[in-house]
């Protein structure tokens, strides 16, 4: 019986160790710095006419001369009362600097005045500013940890097609540092709003 214990409290030791092997490395992004001219290229490619009014960029591992840049152009229109700014993701794994074709986010100022940027892709701007807003204001289960921590950087806003109950529309945001859930359940004109649920992936 004593082995039997001394056996057991030895596996429950080493478990820590055998799961930490076991778990797949999770890749960390290392920030880079880019140049003047890099700077004014990006902004050239990304932005056109229009000018540069923010960059991240970074390597997925330290030392690499592969470069991923966001970019984003200073705002060229507004909606909903807030001003709307392209986005484009931006790399020289080619060896020279190539952007995509980018997406027009809405900026919103968030209550520690850092930006959201809120991309609404298929879903109206309207519905789209609304759902992160409400957003912001409820929290996860199961433990109901506040959403605002996962609404930073940037958010795509999408719909879900799948209706669990009549009125239901389901949402889905995006964002960098994670994913949220949240269902719009609305009864003669009137909606509530709630998570249904959020997961972090930064």
């Amino acid at each position: 019986m004593q082995k039997l214990f001394t056996l057991t409290c030895c596996l429950l030791a080493l478990l820590p160790s055998l799961c930490a092997a076991a778990a797949p490395a999770v890749p960390v992004k290392v920030d880079a710095q880019l140049s003047s001219r890099d700077r004014s290229l990006l902004a050239g490619i990304a932005c056109d006419a229009s000018g540069a009014e923010q960059f991240h960029a970074w390597a997925d591992k330290r030392g690499s001369s592969r470069i991923k840049v966001t970019v984003r152009c200073k705002p060229h229109a507004e909606q909903q009362s807030l001003p709307v700014a392209r986005y484009a993701d931006c790399n020289n794994a080619s060896g020279t600097w190539a952007c995509g074709m980018g997406q027009d986010a809405l900026l919103m100022t968030l209550p520690d005045a850092s930006v959201l940027a809120v991309v609404p892709g298929m879903v109206p701007p309207r519905t789209a500013i609304a759902v992160v807003r409400e957003a912001m204001q409820l929290s996860i289960p199961p433990f109901h940890g506040s959403a605002l921590p996962l609404l930073k950087d940037r958010c795509n806003v999408s719909q879900r097609e799948a209706v669990e109950f009549k009125g239901a529309t389901h949402f889905q945001i995006e964002c960098t540092p994670g994913t949220i859930q949240l269902t719009r359940d609305c009864w003669k004109d009137k909606c509530r709003y709630f998570i249904t649920g959020g997961s972090r992936t930064d």
